[in-house]
């Protein structure tokens, strides 16, 4: 499912949690939210068209230049892109997707010049849907912040998040996770 779906599921008690949240406070209405336990770069990625404008230009820039950029809906992408979704005229050049599963295939059927997403998702998205070099990153973080585990209200309790909150810091301690998942 979508995560959009997935929030909508959590909101009806129908799935218990999910992964990669930022905690907002929409989703504080009907979610409880983990300790984190892990950080999230977002990095801008391009075609070819745009690859050489976006090492040297900011993003608001870009998309002023006529960047087409595809956002899946109800992300929350932090605070430079949230303000730039507030510009009239910038917000006019983003795209709003319901999944951004297959980014090839995203690109090619809503006219997309780049897509804005975690290079962890992005490296394992390559591996299982070959993208070839269709996209690449640009020096272009659009953010980096902390990111939880949310759970619904309605299925879980919080006395269980604050056992998960306890299991995620024993694991954050261990060398395979300082290994793998601080950078």
């Amino acid at each position: 499912m979508t995560f959009p779906e997935g929030l909508d599921e959590l909101k009806a008690g129908t799935t218990d949690f999910l992964m990669n949240a930022t905690p907002s406070i929409e989703r504080k209405k009907y979610a409880h939210f983990s300790i984190p336990y892990r950080n999230e770069f977002l990095l801008l990625y391009s075609t070819k068209k745009y690859l050489a404008k976006c090492q040297k230009m900011t993003l608001n820039k870009l998309l002023g230049s006529g960047f087409k950029l595809g956002l899946q809906k109800e992300l929350v992408y932090g605070p430079e892109l949230t303000k730039i979704q507030k510009n009239s005229i910038l917000n006019g050049n983003i795209r709003y997707i319901k999944n951004n599963v297959q980014h090839l295939q995203l690109i090619i059927e809503h006219d997309l010049d780049g897509i804005v997403d975690d290079p962890v998702v992005v490296a394992y998205r390559s591996a299982v849907n070959v993208t070839g070099n269709a996209l690449s990153s640009c020096p272009i973080v659009v953010s980096s912040s902390p990111i939880s585990l949310i759970f619904s209200k309605k299925s879980v309790s919080k006395a269980l998040v604050e056992k998960i909150d306890q299991a995620i810091l024993k694991i954050k301690e261990s060398e395979s996770y300082q290994k793998t998942w601080v950078w």
